[in-house]
């Protein structure tokens, strides 16, 4: 039971939980979920085994490590867990299920692509990041507020066609798309890569 539950990501768990919390209309039951998902993902976090690929997948020919914790990952990972957790309890005094959901689930997608081992992965939970945030700026319900949601998209959709292109890159001159599959500027793609996590 220990060794099935250190293999379970705790983004992806934050992730499904918030998609549940931005759907769920009491606002006790909900809130309660809110503050005890980080804590159960700190839990599925700490016992995780290092330098392991503890979720592979495969899609159209492409090995997937959907879940790798390492040391620097481990660290973020846990710094986006406290965060969500203090975020949770701060929100307590609102009574907005869109915004915890969409909160819980940023979070989650970011754990997600820290603790994602191949780059692909990271692509596909960096994209989830950008989705839920724009819910959050929309909230607010006014135009500034939709401005600069869709000056945010629009800035994070480059970023994603730029990461998008230099995995593209990356995979025709490797075959490979983990993380250690480029290592200088040097390489294909890097360069876009680079440019998309400087965004």
């Amino acid at each position: 039971m220990i060794s099935f539950l250190s293999q379970i990501n705790p983004g992806l768990l934050l992730v499904v939980m918030g998609i549940v919390g931005s759907v769920l209309p009491m606002k006790t039951v909900r809130q309660a979920l809110m503050v005890a998902t980080p804590i159960a993902g700190m839990v599925l976090l700490v016992s995780a085994p290092r330098e392991v690929d503890l979720w592979v997948a495969t899609a159209l020919g492409i090995d997937l490590v959907l879940y790798r914790v390492d040391s620097l990952s481990f660290i973020f990972a846990l710094a986006f867990l406290i965060a969500s957790f203090l975020n949770a309890i701060y929100a307590m005094h609102t009574d907005d299920k869109l915004q915890d959901g969409m909160a819980l689930t940023y979070a989650g997608a970011a754990i997600a692509a820290t603790t994602a081992g191949d780059l692909m992965t990271l692509f596909i939970f960096w994209e989830i990041t950008a989705v839920s945030s724009v819910f959050l700026i929309l909230r607010a319900g006014t135009r500034a507020a939709y401005n600069a949601a869709m000056r945010y998209l629009g800035v994070q959709i480059l970023s994603g066609v730029l990461l998008l292109d230099g995995i593209a890159y990356v995979y025709k001159s490797r075959g490979d798309l983990s993380l250690d599959s480029f290592t200088s500027f040097d390489e294909p793609g890097a360069l876009f890569i680079f440019l998309a996590f400087a965004i």
